[in-house]
């Protein structure tokens, strides 16, 4: 089911509770219906406004997976002040013999982006799948700061706000 049928539900429920003399009930739970549809009909268009940003995404994780060093780095900005250490780390990183699975687990587009300019919290996780290297599997949250060049978007920054080690028992 999803969130505008939840929503929906709400409304009728509320409209039942109105039959039995609680309209103030209603009208609350019905302007709470309605403003939660606006904010999901919102981050729809968001969503769509920012599609290909939220693709590039996509790409860099799976660039990751692929061992794709230039495919990769396409999807970080020139601009970016850690462009060449980003670069050094993710080719010594990419030497390794370790197979990785990158999945990109959720995400939100933040408000305030422009045309050019988008924040996504994205939360990325990370495992070993094979390969002789160690490496501690990891959930990752970070806002990730997308600018729009030459009609491409690609990471300007990226700001770390937790990691998790994951553990397989």
């Amino acid at each position: 089911m999803n969130r505008i049928t939840k929503i929906n539900r709400i409304a009728i429920f509320a409209a039942i509770v109105s039959l039995g003399g609680l309209t103030v009930v209603y009208s609350q739970i019905s302007s709470i219906a309605a403003n939660a549809q606006r904010r999901i009909l919102q981050e729809n268009e968001n969503h769509s406004k920012y599609r290909d940003a939220v693709q590039l995404l996509y790409r860099n994780a799976s660039t990751l997976e692929a061992k794709n060093f230039d495919a990769y780095m396409d999807t970080i900005s020139k601009d970016c002040v850690t462009h060449d250490l980003t670069a050094s780390i993710t080719k010594n990183i990419l030497e390794m013999d370790l197979d990785l699975k990158v999945d990109i687990v959720s995400f939100d587009i933040l408000p305030g982006g422009t045309d050019k300019m988008v924040k996504i919290d994205c939360v990325t996780s990370s495992k070993k799948v094979g390969g002789e290297a160690r490496f501690a599997d990891n959930k990752l949250r970070a806002i990730h700061t997308l600018v729009k060049t030459d009609n491409k978007w690609q990471i300007l920054g990226t700001k770390i706000l937790k990691v998790d080690m994951i553990y397989d028992d």
